[in-house]
Parts: structure tokens; C-alpha cells; sequence
């Protein structure tokens, strides 16, 4: 697991964020799963994890919620995706067959396999499986199974009686309406299809929800854009609210100061590369961003552009 999928796993074991997700999804935002209902339920299955999975309960009925958090296009998730849930109906099964044996042998019957079979009565608890797609380029992989197959020169119907097994897929990227989220997992979301370019960094963190962030949403935000500055303030210090503008120009500054103080001082080149890589890889920028941002000399770019 990656360290955005680590972060983003993290981030959403809160129940609140978790329903939050869930509501979007399958809700178009309306407030029908409440935090209250849900509960850890992350048990092995096999020798398979689930990257995510709630209990949900309402009363008496009992449903199962799943995230897969995906950063990289898998042509084989919705595969993937029926693999878990049919793992997890043959775990429901064999608790079934587990329960009936025990029943039978309190009674000192006899037990055999037609007596351990399922009955009419016997229900399975559903499961809902969300995958969560956080990467950068457009999801271009399979949305349901059927996708995945292939039906060129196919018998007469084949493709139309096929039997698909659909998935549920959020891409992040493709967002264009955050206002149904409800908590700052809007604010997080908005950050990652942009998360690359510091304009619409920049115009994103100016406004005011995001001068105001809790802790848990500050990190999550610093880690998918690569700011160890802001990583850095949070080991250090603790506050109730973070301000991603401050952390932005702070980041930016230090940069600054880095490459002119320090290359000033010790006249050497390879300082100002330091800096200018530093910004390139925290902040996913172009080396003339990054000199830009240092204000590096026009004349003088062609030399360390040469150097990088």
C-alpha cells in the first residue's frame, strides 16, 4: 500500500467522513447513513483485506459498506471487486453452516452435510463496494465486468444475456460538484485533481474553509500534495484549526530564502539546485515554476536547467 493510499485509509476509518462518502455516492448527498450506524468491520478475509469495510446497521437489518481506495488505473478491478464481495458472502455462509453444526450437536444429533445446507430461511447480509479512484490521469479501465470481456464475433445475443456483475466507482478527478460532501472530506477531494498545479493550489487555499482545518483533514492534505513543510509544523505544534494558505507561501519562502541566503553565502550553484528540486518534488512543479518561484534570474535558468 502506498503512502496515499495509507493516508487515504487513515483518513477515512472516521465514521462521519465515511458515512459523508457513502451519501454522495449512493444518495446524491442526502443524509440517509449516519456515523451512528456504522461500525469497524475490517476483518481478513481468506488472506485478502479489504482496504475499507463498515458494519451498517438500521435496527435489525445488518449491511456491509466496502472502500477499495485505488491511486493507479487497474484494468482488472471490476474483477476484483466481485472476487471481495464473493469472498465475503462464503464467509456469511460458512458462519451459517458453523452455527447450524453447533445447534445440531447440542442436541446430540447426528451432523452431515445435508444438515449443514442452506435453507430457506437463511439470508445473507448485503454488501455495498465503493472504489475510491484518487489518481491523477482519467479513469480509462472497466466500470463492470462486461467490460472486461470479449465479445467480438459472439453468438447472436450472447453479449445481452451476459450476466454482468456491476462496480461502483468514484474518480475523484472527474468531480466538478463538491458542495453534497458535508465534512472536510469535501475540502480534501477538491484538493486532488489539482493537486499538481499551483495556480489552482493557490486559488483553493485562499479560501476561507480552507484557513480553518482541522488536524486529521491539514495532514491527509499535506501528505497527497507532497508539503513536508506542513508535515513538519504538525509534528511540532498542536492547533485546532491549520490555515493551507500560511503553509503554501510558507513553503514557497523557505524555498526562496534557501536558494538566494545560503547560495549567496557559501557562492555555490549547487545550493539553488537544491532548492529548485526540493520545490519541484514537494510541490509537483516545473523547474521553471520552481525557479520562478525563487526568482531565479531569467539569464541564469538555461545554466541550472542544464544542471537538473
Amino acid at each position: 500500500m502506498g503512502k496515499y493510499d495509507v493516508a487515504m485509509y487513515e483518513y477515512m476509518e472516521d465514521e462521519e467522513r465515511f458515512a459523508d462518502l457513502v451519501n454522495v455516492v449512493l444518495y446524491d448527498g442526502n443524509q440517509v447513513v449516519l456515523p451512528r450506524m456504522l461500525k469497524p468491520a475490517g476483518e481478513r478475509i481468506g488472506k485478502r483485506y479489504r482496504d475499507l469495510k463498515k458494519q451498517l446497521k438500521n435496527g435489525d437489518w445488518l449491511a456491509l459498506v466496502a472502500v477499495e481506495n485505488q491511486e493507479s488505473i487497474d484494468y482488472s478491478m471490476p474483477f476484483r471487486m466481485m472476487e471481495y464481495d464473493c469472498l465475503e458472502y462464503r464467509r456469511q455462509l460458512q458462519q451459517i453452516k458453523r452455527k447450524r453444526r453447533r445447534d445440531i450437536e447440542a442436541t446430540g444429533d447426528k451432523v452431515d452435510e445435508w444438515s449443514l445446507r442452506l435453507r430457506k430461511e437463511d439470508k445473507l447480509n448485503p454488501i455495498h463496494s465503493i472504489c475510491l479512484y484518487h489518481g491523477m490521469d482519467e479513469w480509462n479501465g472497466p466500470k463492470s465486468l462486461k467490460d472486461m470481456m470479449n465479445f467480438e464475433g459472439a453468438l447472436p445475443g450472447w453479449e445481452e444475456t451476459f450476466h454482468n456483475y456491476g462496480m461502483t466507482i468514484l474518480c475523484v478527478n472527474e468531480l466538478d460538484d463538491f458542495s453534497k460532501f458535508r465534512t472536510e472530506l469535501r475540502q480534501f477531494l477538491e484538493v486532488i485533481p489539482c493537486r499538481g498545479d499551483k495556480k489552482k493550489l493557490r486559488e483553493l487555499f485562499a479560501r476561507e474553509e480552507y484557513k480553518h482545518l482541522d488536524r486529521e483533514t491539514a495532514e491527509v492534505i499535506a501528505v497527497f500534495t507532497d508539503n513536508k513543510k506542513m508535515l513538519e509544523v504538525l509534528e511540532e505544534e498542536e492547533k485546532e484549526e491549520y490555515d493551507m494558505c500560511k503553509a503554501l507561501d510558507d513553503l514557497i519562502a523557505d524555498g526562496r530564502e534557501e536558494g538566494r541566503t545560503e547560495g549567496k553565502a557559501e557562492g555555490k550553484a549547487e545550493t539553488l539546485l537544491e532548492a529548485i528540486h526540493n520545490l519541484m518534488s514537494s510541490m509537483s512543479w516545473t523547474a521553471e515554476q520552481a525557479m520562478a518561484a525563487l526568482l531565479v534570474p531569467l539569464e541564469e535558468r538555461g545554466d541550472y536547467l542544464a544542471k537538473l
